[in-house]
């Protein structure tokens, strides 16, 4: 065997591997990191404090201490590397949120073990909609989508002049992290959020925290059914990539219904995929596969779908390195 045939064959099974990513969604999802933080803690006192069985953690940790990613300085005794530290609950990158085996991210991920069935069936047994989730799932799905927005917002604020709105509607705008944010940039603007019950009521207090509840309004509802307000700008933010055609369109043409004179519709997605690209691209065209009805969509399809409500695209912005901010207006008005 030739040594680059044995190179591709190690690669192949790392790029293969499952062991890695569920020590460590289960080392995440037992908080150990957490529980390590102010410091080593032998393994039976660990998995006291982690609800888990001293001889199975002590098994599942001396792997990851095998993969660097914890360190064991004493025999049975367990500490944290700088890897495992981004394990910590409270770091800046939410990682332990996604990768809890409990929250959102993990169930997510788990659905992936459904896909030889999802390829061959060409859709999911069950189709994963925000409304049907339970309550922690819920509150972890906002959560986890909290932290990525957190640091896109202000680039997508800076990357056009929101201000000439004069109202601006986010329509599946979460828990209002980027509502708040254009409000606070642009002073002179109201808001409105609209978004299911449970995840509208978490948004008071983002609102609330962001010292611009006077002039935000919180609408509860669903987006496809909830009248929605007269507005100068429509924001949808990582919305239409969870529906299937008819309903982006069915989206587009409700932001055209609702519309003042001259109104926009900002779309915020990732459009194609460049090269570097391609593997987050089509990592999550695959997840919205197994979740049920979306898709990932180029700037030309998305295009297609706005012209069916009589919508045309105006402004093109990339705010950030796999997001940009599509403009869309009426035909009569372009």
């Amino acid at each position: 065997m030739t040594e680059h045939s044995t190179a591709g064959i190690a690669e192949l099974r790392m790029l293969g591997d499952i062991m890695t990513p569920m020590t460590l969604r289960v080392a995440a999802t037992l908080r150990i990191a957490d529980l390590l933080a102010a410091g080593e803690l032998p393994v039976d006192e660990l998995a006291g404090k982690a609800g888990a069985d001293a001889g199975a953690l002590e098994r599942l940790l001396r792997y990851l201490v095998a993969r660097g990613i914890f360190t064991e300085p004493r025999p049975r005794v367990f500490g944290l590397s700088p890897a495992a530290a981004l394990l910590a609950d409270d770091h800046p990158s939410g990682s332990r949120r996604w990768l809890d085996l409990e929250g959102f991210g993990g169930r997510s991920d788990l659905a992936l073990f459904g896909l030889l069935d999802t390829v061959r069936a060409g859709h999911p047994e069950e189709k994963s909609h925000k409304p049907d989730l339970d309550e922690s799932v819920a509150a972890s799905y906002d959560l986890v989508m909290e932290d990525q927005i957190r640091s896109r917002a202000p680039k997508i604020a800076a990357a056009r002049d929101w201000g000439t709105s004069g109202h601006i509607v986010d329509l599946g705008g979460g828990t209002g992290v980027l509502l708040t944010t254009l409000l606070r940039t642009s002073p002179g603007l109201r808001g409105t959020l609209v978004e299911f019950p449970t995840t509208a009521r978490r948004a008071g207090r983002v609102v609330e925290e962001a010292g611009v509840a006077e002039r935000c309004d919180i609408v509860p509802g669903d987006l496809l059914q909830v009248p929605l307000p007269a507005a100068d700008t429509y924001v949808m933010k990582g919305v239409l990539h969870g529906f299937d055609d008819d309903n982006v369109v069915r989206a587009f043409e409700r932001c055209a219904a609702a519309g003042n004179e001259g109104f926009r519709v900002a779309v915020i997605e990732r459009v194609g995929a460049r090269s570097d690209e391609l593997e987050m691209f089509t990592a999550m065209d695959l997840r919205m596969l197994i979740l049920g009805e979306g898709r990932e969509r180029t700037l030309e399809s998305y295009a297609e779908l706005a012209a069916k409500a009589g919508l045309v695209l105006d402004e093109v912005h990339p705010p950030c390195p796999d997001r940009s901010i599509l403009v869309f207006m009426t035909e009569t008005a372009s």
